[in-house]
Parts: structure tokens; sequence; C-alpha cells
């Protein structure tokens, strides 16, 4: 049961960490689309399929999301107008720690 609670929790802690990510571009119109499409990856894995995937099919998921924010590096490098992307470093790593663990703890 216990499991079951943290797992419901992280899953609604990566939802807001995408959320509130997708809400600071767009209040700023900073829309960064690579960042948007790999928000919403992650907001879909989590809340829908998470629990119908298979472990090979997470770990996909979740690198699309690594390669789309490496673009987005490659695009727009690690600054933005000269002030390093601090939330940006921290959101994504956050987001990688998280999803891993619901992949691994996954039966």
């Amino acid at each position: 049961m216990a499991s079951s609670v943290i797992k419901s929790r992280i899953i609604w802690l990566l939802a807001l960490i995408q959320i509130i990510d997708i809400a600071a571009h767009v209040a700023t119109n900073q829309i960064e689309i690579l960042r948007i499409i790999s928000n919403l990856i992650i907001i879909s894995w989590a809340t829908i399929f998470l629990n119908q995937s298979k472990k090979q099919t997470d770990f996909l998921i979740i690198a699309s999301f690594i390669l789309l924010n490496l673009f987005f590096i490659f695009l727009n490098g690690l600054t933005n107008d000269g002030s390093p992307r601090i939330f940006f470093v921290g959101s994504v790593l956050t987001t990688l720690v998280l999803s891993a663990y619901l992949v691994l703890k996954k039966k």
C-alpha cells in the first residue's frame, strides 16, 4: 500500500514539474516547442501509459525525453541571454531521476 502511495505522489510530482515548465514558457512568451513536446510526453506516459507499458517501452519514452532536451540544448545552448538555464537543468534532472525510479520499481 505504501509503495502505491509513493508511486502516485511521484507521478503527480512529475506532472506538476512538467505543467509548471509549460506554464512558465507560455507566461513569459518563450514558447519552446521541443521542451513542451518533451513535457507532454512525460505527462502522458506517467499518467496514462506507465501501468500498461513494458519496461523497454518506458525506457524508450524516457530516451525520447532526453533526446528532445539534448536537441533543444544543441539548438539553444545552456544559457538564456547569458544566464544559465538553472530551471531547465533542475527540471530535466528531477524528471529523469523520478522517471527512472518509477521504471526500476516496476514489477
